[in-house]
């Protein structure tokens, strides 16, 4: 026993991780002095100790009730409850961990034994216990205990490379927490070797990071999407799944055909190929196909239309090929010396007039005079200066049309998600810019996505593809030693209910963070989320947390969640 311990009760019961324990006369003072020392008594949601040979078993006073040893029949008559020999003070405690060697460690190893002593913590037990016998350098402190009043230290390796979650009521002070927790650790002795060897990642629904000076003097990185773009690398956005989710394809038709044109786009080094195009014109001129002829002309003169190049009046060149309607309808031959009306010979067609009264015949119009290697000039020099979303948005549509020439497709199934995908693209395009290797713009340090006064319907978009993105860079990059990612708000992306999306949406929101909480510790990827509503949040991320910081909670499911996941919430704290 240490010195000036002084035994105050014995184990009776036994009950998995709770035990009884008999408390001795003369115990019952709020608190009393040892040596000189005020030692705290035992009172309900007050740490102790029970004596296990060289073990130090932490446990919570859970209850307390007292016993009439000598009116066992509760007679008024024979009330005895004021004798001092014959009250009994029965104190019911719950395991918490065990001191070793003056290291604390929540673990069900060593488990409370009927003899066991129990003593009152002492100011080192207490310490241990909350700052888990870690070295005041290298630790964060983060306020005081409310009962003990003991300074809680936080180790920084073994908490801050760990999944954390905080939970509270709105008001209850979750974010703050958050933010005091990382702010701590950016002022600590560690902080700058730990900003310079790994990213911090805030996404921010509610813009509260936003003004970059919430974490003192450190140099915050943020992208609002109005001043500075949020950056998204183009093989996350660019991905079939993503767009195939994105844009709402449907499984037989759309989904296979955005895979197609994916892979050809990509084949052609993200470009619109005018070589391509113009021999996808020839085809639809040669089986006299008028649908597809003004398809490929209106998607033409949408990406040529701006062109101020003069040497080549593209306009015109177009309403050449518009000539070609109805039974007036001609086709170029596998030669290429022009256009034969109706199968005639080129004698027969050039005796004919331009302008012949019935309108069933044009003349005969060489395939120069089209400049269709002018208009694949123009298409090529054109395509050159688009961004990654309106190029991808010209080969769709030409591809389109390919696809209802060779694969028998309407371009009434085709057009909805064409259509889909350039109301998306435009409402990315307002905050966020595609490029290659997005990743090397978030250096490490500190960077805040602040998605305030980003569009509703993009929010969690971008909050995906980000979470996304980051982690995949870390599986693949060694140079980083951790990502950390912070989702204040949590509830936003983490929720497990269905929303507006549709369920290919919920399902690949869900997978991909669950993905991340379960497999991103060994890569040294770390999720750090806060949320006022625990049970929103999908169960397999909230069983996956390794630290929690609780506030006040009031509603039952929250609780519920909590007491499901948390194997050391006792009654008291939960109350």
């Amino acid at each position: 026993m240490k010195q000036g311990e002084k035994e105050l009760g014995v184990v009776v019961s036994v009950d998995s991780d709770e035990a009884v324990v008999g408390m001795y006369n003369v115990t019952n003072g709020a608190s009393y002095f040892i040596d000189g020392e005020e030692i705290n008594g035992i009172k309900v949601g007050a740490y102790a100790i029970l004596k296990q040979g060289r073990n130090r078993i932490v446990v919570t006073v859970l209850s307390e009730k007292v016993r009439d040893q000598l009116n066992t029949i509760n007679s008024k008559e024979f009330d005895n409850r004021f004798h001092a020999q014959s009250i009994q003070r029965i104190v019911r405690v719950k395991s918490q961990g065990v001191i070793k060697e003056g290291q604390f460690s929540v673990t069900s190893s060593t488990v409370p034994m009927v003899g066991n002593v129990l003593v009152s913590a002492s100011s080192e037990d207490i310490a241990a216990i909350f700052s888990r016998g870690v070295d005041e350098e290298k630790s964060v402190t983060i306020g005081r205990s409310l009962m003990e009043n003991q300074p809680i230290r936080i180790p920084i390796n073994d908490f801050f490379a760990s999944h954390i979650g905080i939970f509270g009521n709105t008001g209850s002070g979750k974010s703050n927490t958050l933010h005091k927790l990382y702010l701590e650790l950016f002022s600590s002795p560690y902080g700058n070797a730990a900003l310079g060897k790994s990213i911090f990642a805030v996404i921010d629904f509610n813009g509260e990071y936003g003004s970059g000076k919430v974490f003192g003097k450190h140099q915050v990185n943020v992208f609002d999407g109005a001043k500075r773009k949020i950056l998204i690398d183009e093989n996350i956005f660019f991905n079939a799944n993503v767009l195939k989710i994105l844009a709402k394809a449907t499984e037989n038709t759309q989904s296979p055909f955005l895979s197609r044109t994916l892979k050809q786009w990509e084949e052609h080094e993200k470009n619109i190929c005018s070589d391509m195009q113009i021999g996808l014109l020839k085809k639809c001129l040669q089986r006299r196909d008028i649908a597809l002829v003004e398809e490929w002309r209106s998607v033409a003169r949408d990406v040529l239309q701006e062109n101020s190049d003069d040497k080549i009046d593209c306009m015109n060149v177009l309403e050449t090929v518009s000539l070609f309607k109805g039974d007036s309808l001609s086709y170029l031959t596998n030669a290429g010396t022009g256009f034969i009306n109706q199968g005639r010979s080129l004698d027969e067609v050039s005796s004919l007039k331009k302008n012949d009264n019935s309108g069933k015949y044009v003349s005969c119009i060489p395939s120069s005079d089209l400049k269709l290697e002018a208009i694949g000039q123009e298409l090529e020099e054109k395509g050159k200066s688009l961004d990654l979303f309106d190029s991808f948005l010209v080969f769709i549509k030409f591809q389109k049309i390919y696809d209802a020439m060779y694969k028998g497709m309407q371009l009434e199934w085709l057009k909805p998600v064409v259509g889909r995908l350039e109301r998306l693209f435009s409402s990315v395009k307002k905050y966020a810019e595609i490029i290659k290797n997005a990743t090397e713009c978030y250096t490490k340090g500190i960077s805040v996505f602040n998605l305030k006064n980003v569009d509703t319907e993009c929010k969690e978009t971008f909050a995906l593809l980000l979470s996304k993105m980051l982690y995949e860079n870390k599986k693949n990059d060694s140079n980083c030693a951790s990502v950390h990612l912070i989702i204040d708000e949590a509830h936003n992306i983490l929720n497990s209910f269905k929303s507006t999306h549709s369920d290919v949406w919920e399902d690949y929101r869900l997978t991909t963070f669950e993905t991340m909480i379960k497999e991103g510790r060994k890569y040294g990827f770390f999720l750090t989320i806060a949320s006022q509503r625990p049970a929103d949040i999908s169960p397999t991320i909230m069983s996956q947390i390794h630290n929690y910081i609780i506030h006040k909670l009031v509603n039952d499911k929250d609780l519920q969640m909590l007491e499901n996941t948390m194997p050391t919430l006792d009654a008291f704290s939960k109350s």
